[in-house]
């Protein structure tokens, strides 16, 4: 069969062709996403805490993040691109994340502000585990086997699909 892919934007677009058949498939779109992945940074007026997002698309192609670090509770939301940015809500903040390279800016103020804080310079981690379960453990995330966070009943969260945010257990 045959492929053929059209850049529209952020989007592109693909459709299928059979190697016997004259008439291409229905468009199928994609969205690029530059801000996915597993980032850490160091957490503004935190006296140097560490905190680690992780930001992923489910299946209806919302964009998904979980924030989390030692001090806090964790923290989960949905982002919206506005032109280069990626907004949302964490808690009881605003935040807004775009790349910069291989890094990711990151800013936040709380609802009731007009003005956004600092810029934040967050690093790439790994990639959360295939199963999308992160553990929260030893003051970070690990990507530790199903069988691994049952035996040490370690408390993790995950990014769902469609249906909702993110769970506890």
């Amino acid at each position: 069969g045959f492929v053929r892919l059209r850049l529209d934007g952020q989007s592109i677009h693909c459709n299928f062709r059979t190697d016997s058949g004259n008439d291409w498939g229905p468009d199928i779109k994609g969205h690029r996403c530059g801000v996915l992945g597993t980032w850490s940074f160091i957490a503004p007026d935190s006296n140097g805490t560490v905190a680690t997002l992780v930001i992923e698309m489910d299946t209806c192609g919302h964009v998904r993040v979980l924030q989390t670090c030692a001090q806090c509770e964790p923290s989960a939301g949905i982002l919206e691109q506005h032109g280069d940015w990626h907004h949302g809500s964490l808690g009881h903040r605003e935040v807004r994340m775009r790349r910069d390279g291989q890094h990711l800016l990151l800013q936040q103020r709380t609802r009731d502000s007009a003005s956004w804080g600092e810029e934040v310079q967050a690093h790439r981690l790994a990639l959360p585990p295939s199963d999308g379960i992160v553990c929260i453990c030893d003051g970070g995330l690990r990507n530790c086997s199903t069988a691994e966070r049952m035996r040490r009943q370690h408390l993790y969260t995950y990014m769902s699909t469609c249906g909702g945010g993110g769970g506890r257990s």
